[in-house]
């Protein structure tokens, strides 16, 4: 009994050594696994300490660049601003370009119409020029015609037409036989578009003729019957013996055949028309009675 009880007293001691040993071990374990960890705890903090300070940098860094960005953004708003402002010069110069090219254009458009219209006033000009050297030459002839004409009515009718401040005088001889240069003359002048008769030598009463006369505008065949009236009065107041003589000079007469002329009032400087008149000159004086003379038909029956 006692030898077993010693047996089982030593087994116990093992197992509590075994247990004291193996706490032992463990206890170490743990120690060391908090070293460890306290190793790696201080390593990771040290590695944590040294991302905190970079982090730190990187704040401070981060909010240089967001004051950078504002900057930039308040920047690129100041450049959208010009960029529009010139965006809409731009348009208006461009519109502008678009209408200096459409009056450009224009402007070359008239510019040919205006070449064209001068290529044919200078063609114009030259066959004007050639008519006129042409008509130089028939101006020649129709001169000495004329001044035939002019002989022949003055000479074989006693024919003249004088202008004056008073109108157109016209003047007839060679119609009494008895005395042929002694004139019958009478004045006709126009005031607003009103033939009147402002003189007659010797006096005839004519106011139904020229009554007549403002009717028809037929000034040559108030010029024609006046004459005739002028002979009638030459012909009362002559003998028996010169009614032979009354009666030739009242005959039918043909003139001259010339060119027609297109005939033009004579007018003053102040160009007013028959109204006002100036008293002409000898040579102005011929070209009114021409032009008065060749506006009549060329048969006259004096």
């Amino acid at each position: 009994m006692t030898t077993s009880e010693n047996g089982s007293g030593a087994s116990g001691r093992e197992r509590v050594l075994a247990i004291q040993l193996g706490t032992e071990r463990r206890i170490q374990a743990s120690k060391d696994c908090y070293a460890h960890s306290a190793a790696v705890f201080r390593l990771h903090l040290k590695s944590t300490r040294a991302l905190a300070e970079r982090n730190h940098g990187s704040l401070e860094k981060l909010d240089k660049l967001k004051e950078e960005f504002t900057e930039l953004q308040a920047e690129y708003s100041r450049a959208q601003s010009v960029k529009t402002r010139n965006d809409s010069k731009m348009n208006v110069m461009k519109e502008e370009l678009e209408k200096q090219s459409e009056q450009l254009d224009k402007i070359k458009t008239v510019l040919s119409d205006k070449q064209s219209k001068l290529e044919e006033d200078s063609s114009i000009v030259s066959n004007t020029s050639s008519n006129l050297k042409s008509l130089e030459s028939k101006v020649v002839q129709d001169e000495e015609h004329l001044n035939m004409a002019i002989g022949w009515y003055q000479n074989v009718l006693g024919f003249q037409v004088i202008g004056g401040n008073e109108g157109l005088t016209f003047i007839f001889t060679k119609i009494n036989s008895s005395d042929p240069k002694k004139e019958y003359s009478f004045t006709v002048k126009l005031e607003k578009n009103k033939f009147i008769l402002s003189r007659c030598d010797p006096f005839l009463e004519v106011d139904e003729l020229v009554k007549e006369l403002n009717e028809t505008k037929d000034l040559f065949r108030f010029v024609r019957v006046m004459r005739a009236k002028f002979a009638s009065v030459s012909t009362a107041d002559t003998d028996s013996m010169n009614s032979e003589s009354d009666q030739q000079a009242s005959s039918p007469v043909i003139s001259p055949v010339i060119p027609p002329v297109e005939s033009t009032p004579v007018i003053n400087k102040s160009g007013k028309g028959k109204k006002g008149l100036k008293t002409p000159s000898s040579s102005v004086r011929r070209s009114t009675r021409l032009r008065v003379i060749l506006s009549f038909p060329i048969t006259l029956s004096f």
